[in-house]
């Protein structure tokens, strides 16, 4: 497999996959299984891009999609919700958790956990409400 870093039996990319897996399986078991399925179908698409063509291909590829959605998520917050995205904050928390959040969302469409959707859209509601007087008690 030229390009894929080979781990013996495991390349790098199974490997930063089955790490997501477990952290997805720790923070909720029914999400992360859901989970695995999208995240070893990465893993396998890796590998098996990598062994079929040409690696620098691949990564081009890989990271056109990568600065693509990036591109795509900075005008998106900004545009849409005035303001910077998360990753300005914390790098590592949009790059292991955004594939996550979006997988929740899907689910909370579907219906699934329709208890923790409320809490959670009561959290953020106050949320934004503390911030918003916040940012008002700092123009005045």
């Amino acid at each position: 497999m030229a390009g894929a870093v080979d781990l013996g039996p495991v390349t790098l990319a199974q490997a930063g996959m089955i790490g997501y897996g477990i952290y997805y399986l720790l923070l909720d078991a029914g999400m992360g299984l859901v989970s695995l399925i999208f995240v070893f179908a990465a893993a396998y698409s890796s590998t098996f891009l990598h062994s079929h063509f040409p690696s620098s291909q691949v990564n081009l590829y890989a990271l056109s999609v990568h600065v693509s959605g990036w591109i795509a998520q900075f005008f998106g917050h900004g545009y849409y919700e005035k303001r910077a995205p998360a990753l300005l904050d914390n790098l590592i928390q949009p790059l292991v958790l955004a594939p996550y959040f979006v997988l929740w969302e899907i689910a909370f469409e579907f219906g699934y956990r329709r208890d923790l959707k409320r809490t959670m859209e009561k959290q953020a509601k106050q949320m934004r409400t503390d911030a918003e007087r916040r940012r008002l008690n700092v123009n005045k």
